[in-house]
């Protein structure tokens, strides 16, 4: 693990800032009255379904989704993998809405990512005319490329 990891580790048993469901988990626990696998106690770390238990502290869960998000190995990987990565090692409530919330305020992330789906607006057809030539239209398209070869012709 390198020191980035180790600071994680430390920041994490110095948080003792527990949500509420997690208080009363670990009471249960500490009285040998939980009846459930997902809750278990390593020294100082929580663990949750085998994943570390990050209490509640932002700077933490910035520090955490930073680790991953911004690292030379992922580089910016998109929300669903960001969750994916986090979620292998680290668990907390509401993680996958900061999780969301981060990648969608990344500027990196948000000119990198393609919108298959944008919106489309309606097509607007010219009205009939009353008379003959009163609306003309142009494809510019095709004079730009017809531009083009004059130019290159001309050169």
């Amino acid at each position: 693990m390198d020191s980035r990891g180790d600071e994680l580790v430390e920041h994490i048993q110095r948080s003792a800032d527990y949500d509420n469901a997690v208080v009363k988990v670990l009471q249960e626990l500490g009285a040998g009255t939980l009846r459930s696998d997902e809750w278990e106690k390593d020294g100082d770390l929580v663990l949750y379904r085998g994943c570390v238990y990050i209490p509640k502290d932002p700077q933490l869960h910035h520090n955490i989704i930073c680790a991953h998000h911004d690292s030379v190995v992922t580089s910016h990987p998109g929300q669903w993998k960001m969750l994916e990565l986090v979620s292998h090692n680290y668990w907390w409530l509401g993680i996958s809405c900061y999780v969301a919330s981060y990648v969608a305020g990344c500027n990196t992330c948000n000119h990198c990512k393609s919108f298959p789906m944008q919106k489309v607006r309606k097509l607007m057809p010219n009205q009939i005319p009353s008379h003959h030539w009163e609306v003309i239209s142009v494809n510019m398209s095709e004079c730009m490329q017809m531009d083009r070869l004059q130019w290159n012709f001309t050169r």
